[in-house]
């Protein structure tokens, strides 16, 4: 269970809905009973420790709830007159039933069952409420013409065409002034790495020319036409291989 805005404090439901801490209670620190409390004191039977605190408790726990059981189902019985015999009490006397002797016996008071009523007839309205109705069904008399008054038809002024609005340059971050000696030595990098891999596929071209085996385990199959890249300074030119 959850506690809710529903949930009754102070009493073992609410102990039952969650509320077991006496600090989250909202009857904590006043003069009424937390859940908690209320849980442990009434735990079992509700009416009788709450019989107990009002001071109307007779009985023990135990015959508690069987009195009143026994109360609740109990029939209402009522006063018979004094000297009058009730039919069972006459019945067991004679022996035979009682209308046949004429004894004189007490018979409880019933109540008559409800019948239904007659039917309302429709009574016909009167005079004066027909007069009424008529007039509250009469409608409402036309209201006298009021002239209308025609509306200027001035041109309106046109409206000015908003400003573009302003945006602010965004500040570029300064261009740091580079080293002609540092151009010049990235440049030397650029042109060292460059004749490296043209130094490499050199190597490999003459390893293939050779008939050594290339990396994938195959023999090199040169093609019959000269192969050139993308960059002039890296063309490469694959050279016939005699027909045998």
């Amino acid at each position: 269970m959850t506690v809710t805005r529903f949930t009754r404090h102070g009493h073992p439901t609410g102990y039952a809905d969650g509320c077991r801490t006496n600090a989250a209670c909202p009857n904590a620190g006043t003069d009424q009973m937390t859940c908690k409390d209320a849980g442990i004191r009434y735990a079992g039977d509700w009416a009788y420790h709450r019989d107990v605190d009002n001071g109307t408790a007779t009985t023990d726990r135990p015959s508690f709830a069987t009195e009143k059981i026994i109360r609740k189902h109990a029939p209402k019985t009522e006063p018979i007159p004094t000297g009058k015999l009730t039919v069972a009490e006459a019945r067991a006397e004679t022996g035979v039933a009682v209308e046949s002797v004429g004894v004189e016996v007490y018979e409880r008071p019933r109540t008559p069952k409800p019948r239904p009523g007659a039917k309302p007839t429709a009574v016909p309205p009167s005079p004066e409420a027909i007069a009424a109705l008529e007039q509250l069904a009469e409608p409402p008399a036309p209201a006298a013409d009021v002239p209308v008054v025609a509306e200027s038809t001035a041109p309106a002024e046109p409206m000015p065409e908003p400003a573009p609005a302003v945006v602010p340059e965004r500040p570029k971050a300064p261009v740091a002034a580079l080293d002609p000696t540092a151009l010049v030595l990235c440049q030397c990098s650029l042109c060292e790495t460059r004749f490296a891999i043209l130094a490499t596929l050199r190597r490999d071209l003459a390893r293939r020319k050779t008939g050594v085996c290339c990396p994938r385990g195959h023999w090199n199959t040169f093609p019959a036409e000269p192969f050139a890249t993308g960059d002039v300074a890296i063309e490469i030119v694959f050279p016939r291989r005699p027909a045998s």
